[in-house]
């Protein structure tokens, strides 16, 4: 076993030379391949609100999708950049093939992976802190790099002012070790926070001006809100990115193994952010798959993943693959359907958190609906072109409701990749749209679209409903609404070949509400039959 380095006396450290760390050139080569992974679905956070810093928003006027792309290739950036530092920072210690998959494991299998989806804070703060591991480690050999480690620390705060616990133990723990390169580090941090506090009043942050204290008030009480974070089925750490499991043992092994420094005061450091995050308001919030007020935390977990690894055997790589499978089924799948359905609004004490059975990964993984997309331009606009598919989905020409999923049948195959979209819920044998962007997804079949058709639609409703054509191609959807006021039956003639959009979607207008009892898509001649199933 290839190994790290045991902690000697400091004042040594003068002495020492350091190991040999991997070139620019391996670690620019390594995030990209991170980066790339990590903007291969095409989209940014569909629940998240566009983010970009507001002097960015001014110079570059652009709408609200271009300002998501941008604020997730941005993310995306600090995020794999993040993930080569801990790679180089690793590459000193351990054999690289385990420094690379442990930057992997950062990037594509824990919260990182979620929060790079939008320009969210953590992202930035990850890379900051990655800078400040390299910083620590390098000061085993030369002391100055500990009071350098001020400055990264210092603005990971003022990015991210939820990170000031993990923060504030880290550096506690640097000054106690290092004591002469106190000062420095508390000049470097303390003048970082207050660059970054007046860079956000000038404009440079992304959060709203005059709400600071608002989202980041720490208004819950302590203990609930942590360990729903580290373990609930509806954001618990341990079900997003067991990995982390691996890199606890791994500290656990280098803590008595003798870096009881190093181990201890990050293991500590980490606990102190959980602590204050599940304190946060924002903590329980759906806009990201997992826990993403803890990815800031992950770094200083996964420097101890190659030891977990190295003693783990064959269990510690299982628990890697199924991190990075859970954090890109998020990637693919997640948009803002379970919020609608299980947190608008939220359960009292976020009990829909402790659901296991519609928890969002059970939810998604039943679901099976992988969203490819892409951006692109249509008529100089910044459009996100999107391709949803059910995996194993059956195909038909009619449509029933019961159970919790819609029951496709009939001998015709017209339709495929049949499901439900935003807040749209099966109750009893009918389907309910509640809301604006509560809808049916259907798309017609390569040979059916060789033929004129009628989509048909038939049930109760206060209000109307809409029926877009659209695709991958025609991001922009042709609509036509129907009345659906009592009783109805809305007939909507499709043709291929005038539309050029094999997407249909159902959805209702207004506010009263509509509840569809079956719909089928079939030739236009076919005699109007209400569905009958087993």
């Amino acid at each position: 076993m290839a190994g790290r380095t045991p902690e000697e006396d400091p004042g040594l450290a003068e002495d020492r030379v350091g190991p040999a760390e991997p070139s620019v050139i391996t670690v620019l080569a390594l995030a990209a391949v991170l980066f790339v992974m990590l903007i291969a679905n095409g989209r940014p956070s569909l629940a998240a609100p566009p983010r970009l810093p507001a002097v960015l928003r001014a110079a570059l006027p652009v709408d609200d999708t271009a300002a998501a792309l941008a604020g997730k290739v941005l993310a995306a950036l600090f995020a794999s950049l993040g993930g080569a530092l801990l790679f180089k920072t690793l590459a000193r210690r351990w054999p690289e093939d385990l420094a690379v998959t442990t930057a992997a494991a950062l990037v594509l299998g824990t919260p990182v992976a979620a929060a790079s989806q939008a320009l969210w804070p953590q992202p930035v703060a990850v890379f900051l802190l990655c800078v400040a591991l390299l910083f620590i480690c390098r000061a085993e050999y030369d002391p100055v790099w500990a009071g350098r480690a001020g400055l990264p620390l210092g603005v990971a705060v003022a990015v991210n002012p939820i990170d000031a616990a993990l923060v504030g133990v880290l550096a506690l723990a640097i000054a106690l070790r290092w004591p002469r390169r106190a000062l420095s580090l508390l000049v470097l941090a303390t003048a970082a926070v207050v660059v970054g506090l007046v860079a956000r009043g000038m404009g440079f942050s992304s959060a709203p001006q005059g709400a600071l204290a608002a989202r980041f008030g720490f208004t819950e009480p302590v203990g609930p809100g942590a360990l729903a974070l580290v373990v609930s089925p509806g954001k618990g750490l341990l079900v997003f990115a067991p990995v982390v499991l691996v890199a606890v043992a791994g500290a656990a092994f280098a803590f008595r193994y003798g870096e009881r420094w190093l181990a201890g005061s990050l293991f500590l450091a980490v606990m102190a952010h959980v602590l204050l995050a599940g304190c946060a308001r924002e903590w329980p919030a759906g806009d990201a798959w997992g826990p993403r007020v803890l990815a800031d935390a992950m770094p200083l977990l996964m420097l101890f993943l190659p030891e977990g690894l190295s003693r783990a055997g064959g269990l510690g790589w299982i628990l890697v693959g199924i991190s990075v499978v859970v954090q890109a089924l998020g990637a693919f799948a997640y948009d803002d359907r379970w919020v609608r359905l299980e947190q608008n609004p939220a359960a009292p004490a976020h009990a829909e958190l402790w659901d296991a059975a519609h928890s969002p990964v059970a939810l998604y993984a039943r679901r099976r609906v992988v969203i490819l997309a892409a951006p692109g331009f249509v008529e100089g606009r910044v459009v996100v072109r999107t391709h949803p598919m059910v995996l194993f989905g059956p195909e038909g020409s009619r449509i029933a409701f019961g159970g919790e999923d819609p029951r496709v049948n009939g001998a015709d195959a017209t339709m495929r990749d049949v499901h439900l979209v935003g807040g749209a819920r099966i109750e009893g044998d009918r389907l309910h749209l509640g809301g604006k962007e509560d809808g049916l997804f259907v798309r017609v079949t390569e040979e059916a679209r060789r033929r004129p058709l009628e989509l048909r639609v038939a049930g109760r409703g206060e209000g109307g409903i809409l029926v877009q054509e659209g695709g991958f191609w025609n991001p922009v959807p042709r609509s036509r609404s129907y009345p659906a006021t009592g009783s109805f039956l809305a007939r909507h003639r499709y043709s291929y070949a005038e539309s050029g959009g094999p997407d249909l979607r159902v959805v209702a207008t207004g506010s009263g509400g509509v509840e569809i009892e079956w719909v089928a898509l079939v030739a236009p001649g076919d005699p109007v039959n209400p569905i009958r199933t087993p």
